[in-house]
């Protein structure tokens, strides 16, 4: 690995893997096996989904997922079970500096084109009763 106070580039590594279901241990062993396999890629960073570790699938929010023997929830299951890769690219630090002043954590909320915040400055009233 490079150091990156001497190095100019940036190697990463991400990772798209299912977890280990309903086995938080399992999927911790096999988040550090793709680790170690990322590492000997030489990668310097590697990122993984935000579900993995707790292990539910991501997809049942936005499927009725409560609902039994659902077709469309035993489709998506069987497209991601065995879909799993690790990518590995290298990155020029000067080029995350420069694309870093684009990045926009407030999304379009910071567009005034599109949004626009107001303030009512009257006092409010915390408690309404309806009779």
């Amino acid at each position: 690995m490079s150091d990156p106070k001497k190095s100019k580039t940036l190697t990463v590594g991400m990772a798209q893997i299912a977890p280990v279901w309903l086995n938080r241990e399992r999927t911790l062993d096999k988040i550090l096996e793709y680790v170690d396999a990322a590492a000997q890629k030489g990668c310097e960073l590697v990122a993984f989904g935000e579900a993995l570790l707790p292990g539910y699938p991501f997809w049942i929010e936005h499927t009725d997922g409560a609902r039994f023997n659902s077709t469309i929830q035993k489709e998506i299951h069987a497209h991601y079970l065995h879909k799993e890769e690790l990518i590995v690219a290298t990155l020029d630090y000067v080029s995350i500096l420069n694309e870093r002043q684009n990045f926009d954590p407030a999304g379009h909320y910071s567009r005034p084109d599109v949004t626009r915040l107001t303030v009512n400055r009257k006092r409010q009233s915390t408690i309404k009763i309806n009779e």
